[in-house]
């Protein structure tokens, strides 16, 4: 009985070895295969990782280059025309002055005869000497001045200076003694007493009376001169 005990232990000995060693071996061919797989798989990997580490660090992080754009094309332009310049307007000519009045001297004027050595015509009429320096008239030109001195006005005349070396005139109309503001300061020859017409019709009919001081380099001269105003 003993023996037979001890034979049957020595087989399932055997058996458990013989399994033992059978799974032994199955376990080394799946460590075997899964050593395979993992090199096959990790190989590449491991190379491709070693290649970039050698790679320089700049070369991974430069950005990508852009080329520069091409400036855009500027359109010519076609030079503007050369316009010539308009010529420039002539100069105002002045408006001619309307003389619609008369001047009736106090005397009366004179005629002097031709002479062969006298370029006057015969016709032409000389101005009594102006004793006050104070005139009257009716041509813009003041050729045809009177003494202002009992004359008789009528309308817009030409009422002004014939004195030399002035500087300046003042007037005053109806105003005895020069009281008050001037009727009119007069800085340039003729020193006309208007704009420069007087308008004698702005003054009521009858006889009026003028007061003119003259500003000479020698000083202040008085003038006075008496006149009447007609319709």
């Amino acid at each position: 009985m003993a023996e037979g005990g001890g034979q049957r232990r020595v087989g399932l000995a055997g058996l458990a070895a013989l399994v033992g060693g059978f799974l032994s071996f199955r376990v080394v061919i799946a460590l075997a295969t899964s050593v395979s797989v993992t090199a096959a798989v990790a190989g590449p990997l491991a190379l491709q990782a070693l290649r970039m580490r050698d790679e320089p660090v700049e070369q991974a992080a430069a950005p990508p280059t852009q080329r520069p754009r091409p400036a855009a094309a500027v359109p010519a332009t076609a030079s503007p025309p050369v316009v010539a310049p308009a010529p420039e307007p002539p100069p105002p000519t002045a408006e001619p002055v309307v003389v619609q009045g008369r001047v009736t001297p106090a005397r009366p004027t004179t005629n002097t005869p031709a002479t062969p050595s006298s370029p006057i015509n015969p016709t032409t009429t000389v101005a009594p000497t102006l004793t006050s320096g104070l005139a009257a008239g009716v041509a813009p030109s003041r050729s045809d001045a009177v003494e202002l001195d009992g004359s008789r006005l009528a309308g817009r005349v030409f009422v002004f200076v014939t004195v030399d070396q002035v500087s300046a005139v003042r007037w005053w109309v109806d105003r005895p003694g020069r009281s008050g503001t001037p009727t009119r300061t007069s800085s340039a020859p003729p020193f006309d007493l208007g704009t420069p017409l007087f308008d004698a019709a702005s003054l009521a009919a009858g006889r009026h009376r003028i007061d003119v001081e003259l500003v000479t380099p020698t000083g202040v001269e008085l003038r006075t001169a008496s006149f009447d105003v007609v319709r």
